[in-house]
């Protein structure tokens, strides 16, 4: 296992999304990001894929292209885990039902996607704001 001391990335973090991006598993997680809260349920990165597809689908010429673009690598990276037998190491995490929280505002994201390595702390578990 990488030597934390070493990385940009917390090792327990980068397992947590590793093992959610090689299943169907959604964990409740509240990310510290430059003094920011970000709350949400981590998705794997196939899944951020498909959804942002989905939510582009039928808005207009563009978006449909662009749905498209995201079709392919969900594809591309189904096919990379079933001939590798796993996704590749992550650099980057993905939330859905994401909610951004500065201060006394909360922002509704519906999706996220940031660096690990940006992550200054986390927990396992969703933020509630009155």
């Amino acid at each position: 296992m990488e030597n934390e001391k070493n990385s940009n990335q917390d090792v327990l973090l980068t397992s947590l999304i590793a093992a959610t991006n090689n299943s169907t598993l959604e964990i409740g997680v509240t990310l510290n990001v430059n003094g920011n809260l970000i709350t949400g349920l981590l998705i794997s990165y196939e899944s951020y894929l498909k959804a942002t597809s989905e939510r582009l689908k039928g808005h207009n010429k563009m978006a449909d292209v662009i749905s498209g673009f995201f079709d392919k690598i969900a594809k591309e990276h189904a096919a990379y885990k079933e001939s590798s037998g796993g996704a590749p190491s992550p650099s980057m995490i993905h939330l859905k039902d994401a909610k951004l929280i500065d201060g006394n505002n909360t922002f509704n994201l519906e999706y996220w996607r940031g660096k690990i390595s940006s992550v200054d702390g986390f927990i396992i578990g969703n933020y509630q704001t009155n």
